[in-house]
């Protein structure tokens, strides 16, 4: 289908054309094109078209609907920079999307907008959105994804990601969780089922993983950020270093002790604790490291005698 914008239509100054709802519904269109003068695309404009492999978008669009493109044939799609509204379901599946870009002007994506686009490889996210809702699901096989560095993300919404190899995000963005109240269990159901991620890159800091990203490495992430000197990174840190110290001694993670050990002045409480969770762990090579920052900061003669493996 194609439109032409008449000479009438200037002169009479015709303007915020809306598509109704359900217009094209499972018609047996091949592609369209929408008129200029259309700034809002309303639901089920052409649901389930399954041939529907083209369609060209006015610059002047301001919003699509829901489930406006859902099962149709779409190759590519390109949207205009006018747009600030992809409401849920839009492009559900969409199973011959290979690529999406999504204009700088979005600030809100509907849920499942782009679920079960199975052959979608790659998705560039507008850096203004502050809330990151369950767009994409594990049929989808993006293998890098960048987070908005001020998104919050909703609950488990990584969960429904298997797929990415590597995530690119700021702290703030995967510190920011509203699941649960406790920051630490957020951060594991968050990312628990990423089980093909292998990098991510939060402020430019690089970690590498071993297939998701759970609380252990959430705590080299926040470690690396504030020796970088992530403020952010450095204040959740600070408030957590005892259990964060804890958790490294159990999984004796020597070097990372050490950048802690950098960042913070523990108390000698504090390290006395440490000692003890090292000798429960028979961990001799962390024992001694804390012994000696025992020693520098504050002039005790312990020399390790207490560890007896």
């Amino acid at each position: 289908m194609a439109y032409e914008y008449t000479l009438e239509q200037r002169r009479r100054r015709v303007h915020n054309v809306v598509i109704g709802a359900g217009a094209f519904m499972l018609s047996g269109l091949e592609k369209i094109a929408i008129p200029p003068l259309v700034t809002e695309i309303r639901n089920d404009i052409v649901c389930c078209c399954v041939k529907l492999a083209e369609v060209s978008l006015p610059r002047g669009l301001t919003s699509i609907g829901s489930r406006a493109f859902e099962y149709s044939a779409l190759r590519e799609i390109r949207l205009p920079c006018s747009l600030l509204r992809i409401d849920p379901c839009a492009f559900f599946g969409c199973a011959s999307l290979k690529e999406v870009r999504i204009p700088s002007r979005v600030n809100n994506i509907g849920n499942s907008a782009f679920f079960d686009c199975s052959s979608l490889e790659r998705i560039t996210l507008p850096k203004r959105l502050t809330k990151l809702n369950y767009i994409l699901n594990d049929r989808c096989k993006v293998k890098e994804i960048e987070l908005p560095p001020r998104a919050r993300l909703s609950g488990d919404l990584i969960n429904y990601w298997a797929f990415p190899e590597k995530i690119i995000a700021s702290f703030y963005t995967i510190s920011s969780g509203t699941y649960t109240d406790s920051k630490d269990v957020y951060i594991v159901s968050t990312f628990n089922n990423c089980k093909s991620l292998r990098k991510a890159v939060i402020d430019g800091i690089e970690t590498e993983l071993d297939g998701k990203l759970d609380l252990e490495d959430f705590y080299f992430i926040a470690i690396n950020c504030a020796t970088d000197g992530n403020e952010q990174a450095l204040a959740y840190v600070a408030d957590n270093h005892t259990k964060i110290m804890q958790n490294l001694i159990i999984n004796s993670d020597t070097a990372y002790i050490e950048k802690l050990l950098s960042l913070i002045d523990f108390s000698a409480g504090e390290i006395n604790e440490a000692l003890e969770k090292a000798v429960e762990c028979e961990s001799h090579e962390i024992y001694i490291l804390l012994v000696r920052y025992k020693h520098k900061r504050f002039g005790t003669d312990d020399t390790g005698e207490r560890f007896d493996l």
